[in-house]
């Protein structure tokens, strides 16, 4: 039986949560590029958008998660179709896949699911600085 951290969980839900993520960030970019045109002054704040906008986002966990999420994705891109399959069956389909059941689906043996998934939850655990 493999070791889990505390953080395990968290990340596992973190790269489910990455589609719903993925539509509220670029909610919040295309919420930004509204101008304002009321006409009215709003002080000495920060008066460009995309400032605001990454000061804003900064502070937010939910963007913290969504980029730790996007540069672990980001480490696997030479894994293939298949790895992108796996993540797509496991993490973002419901009715959850069990990891048994995914690898004859795409063909590789059950050891490098098991394998991918030990090493995408701990990309997102290097990435939200837990490792």
């Amino acid at each position: 039986m493999s070791v889990k951290y505390i953080w395990w969980t968290h990340a596992k839900n973190m790269i489910s949560a990455y589609p719903v993520r993925t539509e509220q960030y670029h909610d919040l970019i295309d919420m930004q590029k509204i101008p304002n045109n009321d006409g009215m002054p709003h002080g000495t704040g920060v008066t460009n958008p995309v400032e605001a906008l990454m000061i804003s986002a900064e502070e937010n966990t939910a963007y913290r998660e969504y980029w730790a999420v996007r540069k672990a994705l980001a480490l696997f891109d030479h894994y293939g179709e298949a790895f992108t399959q796996f993540v797509v069956l496991y993490y973002w389909t419901r009715p959850r896949w069990r990891l048994e059941r995914i690898a004859p689906r795409i063909h590789v043996s059950k050891d490098t699911v098991f394998r991918w998934n030990r090493l995408l939850i701990k990309a997102v655990g290097r990435e939200m600085g837990w490792l």
